[in-house]
């Protein structure tokens, strides 16, 4: 026989399991923007949880799961915040790349548990592919503003353009990280004006290196 789960208080058995995993999550962000991805251990995310490992068991097989799933989450909340910004801007690649960066760089900036995860994800072998697979997206991302607000959009335009955005988004991401410890000196709307002028940059180039 099937188990029966009846709702409690009137919340389903589902609703519950959702609520403790976003939980777990967030206790996981706070642990480790206090002490770090080394100490993001299972007992330190069920203490300030308020749960017990019962429940980290019943949302995530292991550590590794749970890191994935705080990066998730910050990427889902940068990603929304980058095309609302986007969705706001005029149509211009200037204006758009600035609302862009703006945005990206606000989400690790306003809250310093998500700098400290950019900060820490680049040695983690449990974010590498994640890590890569952003930094892929946010390159199509720019291409498409590209393709749409330059004309980048030809056969002959494609590969130059995957290379240079591929190219620009890792190094911005560096950048970041550069400027969250301190190693790059300037103040946070100088960053993003010269992030935003950086891709502009790179859309004149791919265009001319497709007319020659």
């Amino acid at each position: 026989m099937p188990e029966v789960v009846r709702p409690y208080r009137g919340v389903s058995a589902e609703e519950r399991r959702a609520s403790r995993r976003a939980r777990l999550i967030e206790a996981g962000l706070d642990v480790l923007g206090a002490n770090g991805m080394a100490g993001l251990t299972m007992t330190a995310v069920c203490a300030c949880a308020g749960l017990t490992e019962r429940y980290f068991y019943e949302s995530f097989r292991d550590r590794d799961e749970l890191v994935g799933a705080i990066f998730n989450s910050c990427l889902i909340e940068m990603d929304e915040a980058m095309f609302a910004a986007i969705d706001s801007s005029p149509p211009d690649l200037l204006e758009r790349c600035r609302a862009a960066a703006g945005a990206m760089i606000g989400v690790l900036t306003d809250d310093p548990r998500k700098a400290r995860l950019h900060a820490e994800s680049v040695s983690s072998p449990a974010l590498s592919a994640r890590r890569s697979d952003a930094i892929g997206a946010h390159a199509e991302l720019l291409a498409q503003q590209m393709r749409e607000l330059r004309g980048l959009d030809r056969p002959e335009h494609e590969a130059p353009l995957r290379l240079a955005t591929v190219v620009l988004m890792g190094g911005l991401s560096e950048a970041i990280l550069g400027w969250l410890d301190g190693s790059i000196a300037m103040a946070r709307d100088t960053l993003i004006e010269e992030c935003a002028r950086l891709a502009v940059a790179v859309a004149d180039a791919v265009q001319a290196t497709a007319e020659r």
